[in-house]
């Protein structure tokens, strides 16, 4: 495309956005609907602004109370990822103080997730998980999970 055509495509682009953003009421407080703040649980017990500006630059603290304001699952625990190097086995288990049993020994006990835990994680140093399903049988988020890299099509799709 021409420098020209480009312009003309961005200020279409712009007019567009404009255009929608009236229709919807955005530029316009009056006309703008109340949003309500979704009903909280357990895990997001730390209030957050609606609209939480944080940047690269912003504190570790602010980063993780974000993070833990948009994936919200159950506070007395969370799954962590291992690895078996010697037989290459991967998978994930409830994290626990020690290290898991045989079959039939007591259970380890559970470690809960910790903004520590939520902070090592966004560093890389870990990898962790929710467990979405509630105590109460409720789950508060609901995601996609897509293809994995390699495969032939999306399992979700609707095609054969």
């Amino acid at each position: 495309m021409t420098e020209d055509a480009l312009t003309r495509r961005v200020e279409e682009l712009e007019n567009e956005n404009a255009r929608l953003r009236n229709l919807l009421g955005l530029d316009c407080p009056d006309r703008a609907a109340p949003i309500q703040s979704p009903r909280q649980t357990p895990f997001a017990e730390i209030p957050t602004p609606l609209y939480p500006t944080v940047t690269e630059d912003s504190t570790t603290a602010e980063k993780v109370r974000l993070f833990r304001s948009l994936f919200r699952g159950r506070n007395d625990v969370y799954a962590q990822r291992w690895e078996q190097v010697s037989t290459g086995r991967k998978g994930w288990s409830p994290a626990a103080k020690g290290a898991w049993r045989k079959v039939g020994a007591s259970a380890p006990d559970l470690l809960p997730i910790t903004d520590e835990v939520v902070s090592r994680h966004l560093a890389g140093e870990t990898t962790a998980g929710l467990y979405a399903l509630m105590t109460d049988d409720t789950v508060p988020m609901a995601s996609k999970v897509g293809p994995s890299l390699g495969s032939r099509r999306d399992p979700y799709s609707r095609a054969p």
